[in-house]
């Protein structure tokens, strides 16, 4: 037997993937981060040290030097990808150099190097400051945010 409000679901739920595929088709992918896993995963230790953990990118571009591990990204061969942390100013504190593999569609950071070692990780003073998230050195993402 066939129940009105199933169809009616059923139809809906056609439209809808009909629509988001239609959206997926004509706009252009673009690099970018999951929101979620920013908020997830970027935090401020007690000494006040920027702490990262692991993040999803979107669209990332295959990159042009072929990597000689799984991480087509990756600090020490292959592709670029940074995370540099910023004054609201614009001035760089510190570069975050990451392994990213490709899983799927999608791009998790996974692990970093830090340029100059874990000794140029400064503390946090009370201000704003930006993360930017950079292919070969190009930003495709901010992410601003502020410690009181």
């Amino acid at each position: 037997m066939n129940h009105p409000l199933r169809t009616l679901c059923l139809c809906f739920g056609l439209l809808f993937c009909r629509a988001a595929q239609a959206q997926n088709n004509s706009a252009p992918c673009t690099p970018n981060m999951r929101f979620g896993s920013i908020l997830n995963h970027v935090q401020i230790t007690s000494q006040s040290r920027l702490m990262l953990g692991n993040m999803i990118a979107t669209c990332l571009p295959e990159p042009s030097r072929k990597s000689n591990s799984p991480y087509p990204y990756n600090p020490d061969d292959g592709g670029k990808f940074s995370i540099l942390l910023k004054t609201a100013k614009g001035q760089t504190l510190t570069t975050y150099i990451w392994s990213v593999e490709k899983i799927s569609n999608l791009w998790e950071l996974r692990d970093y190097k830090v340029v100059g070692g874990e000794a140029a990780i400064k503390p946090l003073m009370p201000g704003d400051y930006v993360l930017e998230f950079a292919v070969e050195d190009k930003a495709f993402h901010r992410f601003p945010f502020s410690v009181a």
